[in-house]
Formats: structure tokens, C-alpha cells, sequence
């Protein structure tokens, strides 16, 4: 069944405990902050290391051609003259934005790639970081900003839950498989290489809540295919990519790689058409949405950060600040843990290549 965004806001407004919460991890203390908190504006061009002012180092954006990591796009490769690979599920869609940004910014398409990405597709990601490694790549960050939100069930190909194999497995999988061509770079430029997974301040109103879960992906596509609440599975899918980037945190190796999460905030985009078509909201998106040109304000200054302060950082509203209690939590921190070892399981049969760190 494919809900009507009316009824998912509804249901999420009168079946999520967090709906009406006043402690900073609620949906109106997350809305107050878009009135009063400013993103600040693009750092000067001098902030840029040498590396990727000179052109020898590259940036990946997931999910480049619209929206959020289009516009993110614009500002590295076109402001700032970074080289950038767009990665793309539609390569069509993907040339025709890398023909936008040149308009826009002549000269850009020279350090503009469009290479084919589908995270819902294990094969496709596993072709992706092995063109990475034979092109010998200086990758010194990826921004991880490709995502799905699913009005609909659907399972992947695979057998799980579409959305949670997208955002969270095809998520975990990318950054494993990019992590040797982010740790060889590092020694080029000479300084940890960086990976930004894009997650949402709405990890915070989850209802999930677990010490032990023997089998959660599976367990959840079962859970999802008989009660299927878009909003609600869209909060799991980025709780468990934020628990998930915390316990890579602490499994790399800080002198050559740095990770950390980002949040945009709630902007106008593709992910949420459905959502701004409905009554509510298109009025929430009137009073509150920010234009995604803003949204990706927060990945330049999160990437342009100083790796001391990068490194398992949150950064919301240009700034980094505190994920949910929850993620701070013990049972988080015991969860992540299970969630890691699980992911490694499911990926030595989706994509036996990936060195599980």
C-alpha cells in the first residue's frame, strides 16, 4: 500500500511518543532551531587545503544530480574548483546536471565526473569502489548524501526492506569499500582522508529501542512488510546509519582516515515531494524548510573542518552539537556494536570483497 502523505503525518504525529516532546530531541524544539539558527556562509576559497585547490585530490557526492548533494556539487566543484565525482543512479540525469553546473559555472566540467552508482545494488557498489581503486583515485572524502525515502514497501532485490538496504546497508558497504583508496590518499595529501555520512536530526524520534536484536534487518523487513509507517522506517533507516558511523569511528585508523555524520536539516527536495505535496506538508515546508542550497552549506563546513574536530563529530545547523540521548546512550553504544558485527555478516554474502574492518 502506498500512503498518502496526508495520513503519514498524521500517523506519525499520533503513533511516535517523540511527536510532542519538548526535550531538545523533539520535532518542535528541532523546528524552533530553524527559525533562530543560521547556517553560516561558504568559507573563503583560502580555506580550502592545497590538495584540493590544485586539483590533485577528489571529492565523492552520492545522490549528486538533485536536491542537497546537487547543490554541494555546485559549491565544491563549481565555487571552489574541487574535482568532484557525481555518483549517480541515472547516468542521463547525472550528464544532464553536470551540464547545469557548467552553465551556471563555466569551466566546471572539467573537474566533473559522472560515474554510475545504485546503493540499493550491491554489485553496483562493488563496481563503483572498484573503479575507484583501478583509476587510482586521490580521494581525500566522500560525502555520503544518497538516500531513499519509500511511501510505499518494497523489498530489494536482496530480500530486505528496500529503504533499509539502501540507506543503511548500501551506506556501510560504500564506506567499507572506499576505505583503501581513503587511507592510501591520506599519505598524498598529508593529512586523514574523510568520509561525511549524511543522517537526519529525525534519528532522534525513532521508536526503537533495543539492547539485543539476534537478527535486525531481517526481523525489521518482516516487521515493515506487515505494518508499514514510511515516516517511522525513514527514522530506523537513519538511527541505525548514525549508531552505525560511531562504531566505524572507532574502528579507523584517525591518522589517515576521520568519519562523521551531518545533518542538513529539513529542506525542500526531491526525498520529501510526496511529503510537501500534502496540506501539512506544504505548509510545514512554507514555515520551515530551508532551500537545499542552504542544507549543503553543512556539508562545506563539516568537510572544510579541522580533522581534530571532524572525527566523529555531529554537525547540524553548520555546527557540530549533539546527537540524540539515545545514540549517547549505553544501550546505543552496546547496540552499535551488534549492529556492526551484523552488517559484517550480511555483507560477506552481498559483497564478500569488503574488508570488515
Amino acid at each position: 500500500m502506498r500512503w498518502p502523505a496526508t495520513l503519514m503525518n498524521l500517523e506519525f504525529t499520533l503513533n511516535n511518543p517523540a511527536a510532542f516532546s519538548l526535550s531538545s530531541d523533539g520535532p518542535i524544539p528541532f523546528l524552533s532551531r530553524h527559525w533562530y539558527l543560521r547556517i553560516p556562509e561558504l568559507p573563503p576559497k583560502t580555506a580550502l587545503p592545497q590538495h584540493l585547490s590544485s586539483g590533485s585530490s577528489y571529492i565523492i557526492v552520492t545522490g549528486a544530480n538533485s536536491g542537497i548533494g546537487y547543490e554541494a556539487v555546485k559549491y565544491f566543484a563549481g565555487v571552489y574548483g574541487c574535482r568532484v565525482i557525481m555518483a549517480v543512479r541515472s547516468m542521463e540525469r547525472g550528464e544532464q546536471a553536470r551540464a547545469r553546473v557548467e552553465t551556471e559555472y563555466p569551466g566546471a566540467l572539467s573537474v566533473l565526473e559522472v560515474w554510475p552508482l545504485d546503493l540499493e545494488s550491491p554489485a553496483s557498489i562493488s563496481d563503483f569502489c572498484k573503479r575507484v581503486e583501478d583509476k587510482n583515485i586521490n580521494l581525500f572524502a566522500a560525502i555520503l548524501n544518497a538516500g531513499l525515502l519509500s511511501y510505499e514497501y518494497r523489498k530489494s532485490h536482496d530480500g530486505y526492506d528496500a529503504m533499509l538496504q539502501t540507506n543503511v546497508l548500501g551506506n556501510a558497504q560504500l564506506s567499507l569499500g572506499l576505505l583503501p583508496a581513503l587511507t592510501r590518499s591520506s599519505a598524498l595529501n598529508g593529512t586523514p582522508s574523510r568520509i561525511l555520512e549524511i543522517t537526519s536530526e529525525a534519528h532522534a524520534w525513532s521508536k526503537f529501542r533495543a539492547r539485543t536484536a539476534p537478527n535486525l534487518f531481517a526481523e525489521h523487513t518482516v516487521a515493515a512488510s506487515r505494518n508499514y509507517s514510511p515516516g517511522l522506517n525513514y527514522h530506523f533507516c537513519k538511527l541505525l546509519l548514525m549508531m552505525w558511523e560511531r562504531e566505524l569511528a572507532e574502528r579507523v585508523d584517525t591518522s589517515k582516515v576521520v568519519t562523521a555524520s551531518c545533518s542538513p536539516g529539513y529542506c525542500t527536495t526531491g526525498l520529501f515531494r510526496d511529503n510537501q505535496d500534502s496540506p501539512i506538508g506544504a505548509l510545514a515546508g512554507a514555515m520551515w524548510a530551508r532551500g537545499p542550497d542552504v542544507g549543503a552549506r553543512t556539508y562545506v563546513h563539516a568537510l572544510l573542518d579541522k580533522p581534530e574536530n571532524f572525527h566523529n563529530a555531529y554537525y547540524s545547523h553548520g555546527r557540530i552539537t549533539s546527537p540524540s540521548a539515545y545514540v549517547e546512550s549505553a544501550d546505543a553504544k552496546v547496540m552499535q556494536k551488534e549492529l556492526w558485527e551484523q552488517v559484517a555478516d550480511i555483507l560477506k554474502d552481498l559483497a564478500p570483497e569488503v574488508l570488515v574492518i
